[in-house]
């Protein structure tokens, strides 16, 4: 028998050596693994490409799931497509009419709106990553959906195999993560200040690793945290790494992870550290307590100070990334959009 074929357009992210999905890594590598599937992969909506799937699954939804919801290319809206792509000239017709099209909607593509310039009568399924951004879109002032539309919440979930678990000592040993792309909305200052004033509040060792890159804002974003590390006097409990080559190792030495981030949609660094038995705490973005416990949680410097304190609790936090554990959770929901 024929193949499935299956598209699959994502924006992956370079960490070094390392491509990483941020999204659909998980997705693409059960995928694959599937021996009556072909699973091909675009960071372009490419006409061709597109014409030869029986199944497209797109995200964000930005202009590549703007150009996949046009259904057909031909000269009426060829122009809608750029030079990176592959037009195939005048006259050139492609068709992708009879194809299941999913899109998901992550954060970004709904915070700035991006869903809105797509063709949703054209959409098969309409997916949010979280429950906060579905509300966000689905509940837009003045938006009407195609009563055809079928839509649903899906986590991102993680793949807790390659978490190795180990049980903490309760007290901790006072190491923290932070792995974070180094930009103004992962909120690196508030991260400083909160392990600052843990530093200052509590009577123990504590020391700060961080694990990133820098992206555009490192002109004036490293100059400030230099700055404010030096005058808050903790210089020497912070530092450093941009890239490493297993996570799972790095992290092992680790007893606490923390983010401070304003805008997440899952928080897979939560997840994955929760895996692994250790103390994660995220900061209150929206959505946060969607998917973590209130224990998983910080508002405040303060409430940041006082639940570090507290005993780890490392079944507890295994339990609570389990729930987004990718085959037992989320590839059933997955099997059932795609295939079904």
């Amino acid at each position: 028998m024929p193949k499935t074929k299956i598209l699959i357009i994502d924006t992956p992210v370079n960490f070094g050596k390392t491509t990483v999905f941020k999204c659909t890594g998980s997705l693409q590598e059960w995928l694959r693994s599937l021996p009556d599937v072909e699973v091909e992969y675009d960071l372009y909506a490419d006409p061709e490409k597109l014409s030869r799937a029986q199944i497209i699954w797109c995200e964000p939804g930005e202009y590549a799931a703007v150009l996949a919801s046009q259904r057909r290319y031909d000269d009426s809206n060829c122009h809608m497509w750029n030079d990176q792509v592959n037009r195939g000239g005048p006259g050139a017709v492609y068709d992708w009419s009879e194809a299941k099209l999913i899109i998901r909607i992550i954060d970004i593509d709904a915070l700035f709106r991006s869903y809105r310039g797509i063709k949703w009568e054209n959409v098969s399924w309409q997916l949010f990553i979280a429950p906060h951004i579905e509300r966000f879109v689905r509940e837009e002032n003045g938006a009407v959906w195609p009563v055809s539309l079928r839509h649903a919440t899906i986590p991102l979930g993680l793949d807790t195999k390659k978490w190795t678990y180990r049980e903490r000592d309760t007290k901790g040993n006072g190491r923290i993560a932070y792995c974070s792309e180094l930009w103004n909305g992962k909120q690196v200052g508030l991260a400083i200040q909160a392990f600052a004033e843990l530093v200052r509040a509590t009577d123990r060792h504590w020391s700060l690793h961080v694990l990133g890159r820098s992206t555009g804002e490192r002109t004036w974003l490293d100059p400030y945290t230099k700055h404010i590390l030096k005058d808050l006097g903790i210089s020497d409990l912070v530092t450093f790494t941009e890239t490493v080559d297993d996570m799972d190792g790095w992290l092992e030495s680790m007893d606490y992870s923390i983010s401070a981030s304003a805008k997440e949609a899952f928080s897979l660094v939560t997840a994955e550290a929760a895996a692994k038995g250790m103390k994660p705490l995220t900061h209150n973005w929206e959505g946060a307590r969607d998917f973590w416990p209130d224990s998983m949680v910080w508002t405040s410097v303060s409430e940041f100070v006082t639940k570090m304190q507290e005993p780890i609790d490392s079944k507890a936090n295994r339990a609570a990334a389990m729930k987004y554990d990718f085959d037992t959770v989320i590839k059933p929901k997955l099997e059932k959009i795609i295939f079904g």
